[in-house]
């Protein structure tokens, strides 16, 4: 009887303990789902979730510049500042690769304010990111820049692994193209790209542009993506929100392909940014060698 007392203690204080780290990187609905089952496998299930992920910019040139010692202490204090801004956002961190960052919203308790949450926390570390690279400047060291893509869609959610590791995940196409998405930021020079099953749950709250219509690698049928802007309740400027409207008008004219009018539309908005540059240059090319019968606007992507 006593060693049943003593195994079964021995048994709880390692799960506590592991929980106690697991706690740092998950939400507590996670946590509480393992407690109440006694079990640390959670049955794999479909559901809707927010995904996001998110990657540090040219990261082979900042290893190639700099010593190991210097990357290794960037990479700890860029993790210590996102990582709680995505669990104190109702989010889970899903994993590291690298330096890039895999979180979700909804894999244990799904909510209508998942994408909303998931932004929010996207938003946060771009003015975290902000305040990290101006004390990089003032010590005289390298700065960071990243990209991020959320997406929202099914996936399959639970435990993965073996007896001896194993993670909580979640797998699918929707999270395929969350990261496609973060690859995007770097084409059209932009911080966060969301998905059209994003944006449209969350412009209530959130200023969103519409970037494209494309088909990422490896699919045939394209969607919309937008870069997210800020929170309405952000103070962006009345020119940042006439140039919106005018890209958008832009790249509308472009999918109807009506080339003429929409060069003359982009060439009307004053900030020389990289989707407008990337938009009449299309339209140029376009002009010149007219698009297939039944194109519809659609960007096709090669490469992840």
């Amino acid at each position: 009887k006593r060693d049943e007392i003593g195994d079964m203690t021995r048994s709880f204080n390692t799960m506590v303990h592991g929980l106690q780290g697991f706690t740092q990187y998950v939400s507590k609905d996670v946590v509480k789902q393992i407690l109440e089952s006694g079990d640390s496998r959670i049955a794999g299930t479909s559901r809707k979730v927010a995904i996001f992920f998110s990657d540090i910019r040219s990261f082979t040139t900042i290893t190639e510049k700099n010593s190991a010692k210097e990357v290794v202490e960037m990479l700890n204090n860029y993790f210590d500042l996102m990582v709680p801004i995505i669990i104190e956002s109702g989010g889970n961190l899903d994993k590291f690769i690298g330096d890039a960052v895999m979180a979700e919203w909804g894999g244990i308790k799904p909510s209508d304010r998942d994408p909303y949450d998931s932004c929010f926390a996207a938003v946060a570390q771009r003015e975290a990111l902000a305040k990290f690279n101006e004390e990089r400047r003032n010590r005289g060291t390298f700065e960071v820049k990243i990209g991020m893509g959320i997406n929202y869609g099914d996936a399959i959610v639970g435990t993965l692994g073996s007896e001896s590791k194993m993670e909580f995940t979640v797998i699918g196409d929707a999270v395929n193209l969350a990261s496609r998405l973060e690859g995007l930021t770097k084409e059209y020079a932009v911080d966060i790209i969301i998905s059209h099953s994003i944006a449209e749950r969350v412009q209530d709250e959130y200023v969103c542009c519409e970037l494209d219509k494309v088909a990422v690698k490896g699919k045939a049928e394209g969607i919309r993506i937008y870069e997210l802007v800020g929170r309405k309740s952000d103070d962006i400027s009345a020119q940042r929100l006439d140039e919106i409207k005018l890209y958008e008008e832009a790249l509308s004219l472009y999918q109807r392909q009506e080339f003429e009018t929409c060069i003359k539309t982009v060439q009307s908005i004053r900030s020389d940014n990289t989707a407008s540059k990337r938009l009449l240059t299309q339209a140029k090319m376009f002009i010149a060698d007219p698009p297939p019968v039944g194109w519809d606007g659609t960007s096709v992507k090669t490469t992840k």
